[in-house]
């Protein structure tokens, strides 16, 4: 790799890094990161099945980057819709938190689409929500 390459390199880093400090002071911007508790489906999810699955996920994020939203939608469907399970959280590299995502419709399998700070995303589909208990979220 050039030096010219890895100077540049260096460069889109740091901007991207003060880009995402920048939008976490705005007002309405994230400011916090989320710890390993359980958002409700309240906060994290618009409704609550009555079949007695357990949907709660511990995500955990293993980048080194922290993920400012998550978008999720029962498997096949065609848009991942507008809700952010996350809410006003945001789970910072090497954190993680729990996170209900029960729908209200019995759904298990989700697939889900988790956005950077830098707004880069990462999409994982068919995500069996009922059978995990934790999901680790790591650079492909």
């Amino acid at each position: 790799m050039s030096r010219s390459t890895v100077t540049t390199s260096l460069i889109v880093a740091t901007l991207l890094a003060l880009a995402g400090a920048a939008l976490a002071l705005m007002p309405g911007g994230r400011n916090r990161a989320a710890t390993a508790e359980v958002i409700p489906a309240s906060q994290g999810g618009p409704g609550a099945s009555n079949d007695g699955r357990n949907r709660a996920v511990s995500v955990i994020n293993e980048t080194d980057r922290p993920i400012w939203r998550i978008k999720a939608t029962r498997k096949g469907a065609r848009y991942f819709g507008r809700h952010d399970w996350l809410g006003k959280a945001a789970i910072a590299p090497g954190q993680s938190a729990m996170v209900n995502f029960d729908d209200g419709s019995s759904a298990c399998l989700f697939d889900m689409r988790f956005q950077f700070a830098s707004g880069e995303p990462l999409i994982r589909m068919g995500v069996d929500v009922c059978r995990i208990s934790e999901l680790r979220i790591a650079a492909d």
